[in-house]
């Protein structure tokens, strides 16, 4: 490979060998490690909490086929095993999937808490003193209207019904 002169000349000025690809090398694998620190072994670590806490408190189902496998053929014990494996893995799933839902939905309930903030702070007031009603409001009323009297709308369409035969 053909050295730039440039290269050349900052080895001859710093005394010492520059190997670019190595250095590039060097770079990527520091950026990989800090990757590796900052997130994934935190999520190994979240994982891993998961899979103890889940083995600490085993359902029913898991406490039954551990009690039973001491009466049973110890041929069979490594399938007990891989149930008692498979079943524990489908729990962590579950917990973790119920954490990241309640995450979603205490995320979303922030946005839409933020939204409201906002939009109170955007309130018009009109020279008379009556704060402006937006759009988003007006119809939050006329859902609410509609959806408050499910009730008694469907008991006049009933009475409708009714008179009409």
């Amino acid at each position: 490979m053909e050295v730039n002169p440039l290269v050349n000349n900052m080895e001859n000025l710093l005394g010492i060998n520059i190997d670019l690809n190595e250095d590039i090398k060097e770079m990527i694998n520091t950026i990989k490690d800090i990757f590796k620190k900052k997130y994934i072994d935190k999520i190994t670590n979240f994982i891993e909490n998961g899979k103890n806490q889940i083995k600490e408190n085993p359902s029913k189902e898991i406490s039954l086929l551990q009690a039973i496998k001491p009466f049973i053929d110890t041929n069979n014990h490594s399938q007990i095993d891989n149930i008692i494996e498979a079943m524990n893995m489908m729990r962590t799933v579950q917990s973790f999937n119920e954490k990241i839902k309640n995450i979603q939905i205490q995320k979303n309930e922030e946005q839409k808490n933020d939204y409201l903030n906002e939009k109170n702070k955007e309130v018009l007031i009109k020279e008379d003193g009556i704060y402006e009603i937006d759009e988003a409001c007006m119809r939050e009323k006329q859902q609410s209207f509609f959806l408050g009297n499910e009730k008694g709308i469907i008991f006049i369409i009933l009475i409708l019904l009714l008179t009409n035969k």
